[in-house]
């Protein structure tokens, strides 16, 4: 039997072969292979700016799949980090907060239609959302199936199976231009 006699905690040596694995001509491949998937592009705010391959999952490391990374800039990737935490708490605080921080992913997911739009509520994994107006509302029911990925994406888990778009109030924007 091998005495580790190294000092290097298991954590340091997890984060090394990280660090060497990013160098691999794997990874190079593979970063790119992503990258054009993405067109380049944050997956949340659409800049190519400063962008990166960022990792939703550490399972597959050497052999991910497409589904376990996401490309984000660097801004995008700090607001990541700070309004997603672990979604696995099961306390009734907790669920509430995770709730209004999926509401919020709607605002980047929708950015091209937020101010037409209010996220409600969730409930059983549907996403009530309250639009302005019919036109609306149409425009919204052909891209649902494309807000729902990304939310999910966003989010690192499926969290949203559904989405009910309703006309009704909307408590923000300039809901009066009629462009």
């Amino acid at each position: 039997m091998e005495i580790q006699t190294s000092t290097e905690s298991a954590v340091d040596i997890n984060k090394s072969r990280y660090a060497q694995y990013l160098q691999s001509e794997h990874w190079i491949q593979f970063r790119e292979k992503v990258l054009e998937y993405w067109d380049g592009k944050c997956v949340l705010c659409y800049s190519d700016w400063d962008v990166n391959v960022h990792h939703r999952t550490y399972q597959r490391i050497g052999g991910e799949l497409l589904t376990d990374v996401i490309v984000l800039c660097l801004e995008c990737h700090e607001k990541h980090h700070d309004i997603i935490p672990n979604i696995d708490d099961n306390g009734d605080w907790y669920r509430h907060y995770i709730d209004r921080q999926i509401l919020y992913l709607w605002d980047i997911a929708a950015s091209s239609m937020a101010t037409r739009t209010q996220p409600v509520s969730i409930a059983r994994g549907i996403m009530f959302v309250n639009v302005t107006d019919s036109v609306v509302l149409q425009r919204l029911t052909f891209y649902k199936n494309e807000f729902i990925d990304r939310i999910n994406l966003m989010s690192g888990k499926r969290v949203i199976r559904d989405i009910t778009f309703r006309v009704g109030k909307v408590l923000r924007g300039d809901n009066n231009d009629q462009s």
